[in-house]
């Protein structure tokens, strides 16, 4: 498994903004009413299946949407979306932070 930070700053509803950083899922300034998505790109080096499954904590948990779960076959390589999405009431400034970790276990 691993984790990496994850994080996105609440901007003015007509500013985008983006961060390019490979160590984290960063999503840089969204703004209020808008939504950003990034990708991430999952190898299985391995010759069996495997499950990967995502899960987040920290308070940018309720801002993001994913699929939970993907089945991956052996040597597969998948694009994972994850997008933020900032609602209109948020408050611009704020910084919504937390971890996203990846778990890889054999399919059953």
């Amino acid at each position: 498994s691993s984790t990496m930070y994850t994080s996105v700053s609440v901007g003015h509803p007509m500013s985008a903004g983006f961060d390019t950083n490979g160590s984290a899922l960063t999503f840089g300034s969204v703004g209020r009413g808008a939504s950003s998505t990034r990708s991430f790109i999952y190898t299985n080096s391995f010759d069996f299946p495997v499950v990967v499954e995502l899960q987040v904590n920290g308070n940018i948990s309720s801002l993001l949407d994913y699929q939970q779960a993907y089945q991956v076959k052996g040597k597969e390589v998948i694009k994972i979306p994850v997008t933020a999405y900032v609602p209109i009431g948020l408050v611009e400034g704020d910084i919504y932070q937390g971890n996203f970790s990846v778990l890889v276990r054999p399919t059953r």
